[in-house]
């Protein structure tokens, strides 16, 4: 029971793992897009 428990378990984790590592590498991708948005904004409206 222990060890058919932990082959369940392990796979599970493992999926878990890499839909976090996923999901935070969309955000800092996102972020870093609309970081680099502002700057341009801010230096298109610096040269008006």
């Amino acid at each position: 029971m222990q060890q058919s428990f932990c082959i369940v378990l392990l796979p599970l984790f493992l999926c878990l793992l890499l839909s976090i590592i996923f999901v935070s590498h969309c955000y800092s991708d996102t972020g870093n897009s609309v970081l680099s948005a502002s700057v341009t904004v801010d230096s298109v409206e610096l040269q008006i």
